[in-house]
């Protein structure tokens, strides 16, 4: 994890991702171990500069967390990360790989749109979900907690990207 996280820091330095504590990381791999849904694809993170976080559930896995260096980035190297992900789902007998997340109304000059040529690029079909919603148990406490979080989440694009409006809007 250390190694992925070292090159996931470089990955959403140069995308203008946000990027969590390697904390967020470790404690969603350890959940998802116990759970036995986990699956940390590595392929040399340390010696070839890219990597991949996938989880597995049913008959999907799910590409949540790339990684790579520019060189590779510059090479294309990182779609023998998806080949390898694809092959060993197929061995598993999964059914879906979900390459997760691109832009609503993906157009060429929006800041995501690199990232929806790429997943585009693997013949990915567009599928699109109700999303998520919260169940809030008290609802002022919810109402606060809701706003700070925002605020957080604001204050940090408009550090990192100078805009306030998410980029998969």
């Amino acid at each position: 994890m250390k190694s992925f996280y070292s090159i996931y820091k470089e990955t959403c330095s140069r995308q203008n991702f946000i990027i969590h504590p390697i904390s967020y990381y470790l404690n969603i791999f350890s959940l998802l171990i116990e759970k036995e849904w986990e699956h940390l694809y590595r392929l040399s993170a340390r010696l070839t500069r890219r990597g991949s976080y996938s989880f597995c559930f049913g008959q999907r896995v799910w590409y949540m967390y790339g990684a790579s260096s520019k060189r590779q980035e510059i090479l294309c190297r990182t779609n023998l990360i998806h080949w390898e992900i694809i092959k060993w789902a197929k061995e598993k007998g999964l059914k879906e790989y979900d390459l997760w997340g691109i832009p609503a109304n993906p157009k060429e000059g929006h800041p995501l749109w690199g990232v929806y040529r790429f997943k585009k690029g693997f013949n990915a079909e567009l599928k699109t979900f109700i999303g998520t919603y919260d169940l809030a148990y008290n609802k002022m406490l919810y109402f606060f907690f809701d706003k700070v979080i925002e605020l957080y989440q604001n204050t940090v694009r408009f550090i990192k990207k100078g805009t306030i409006k998410d980029s998969l809007s």
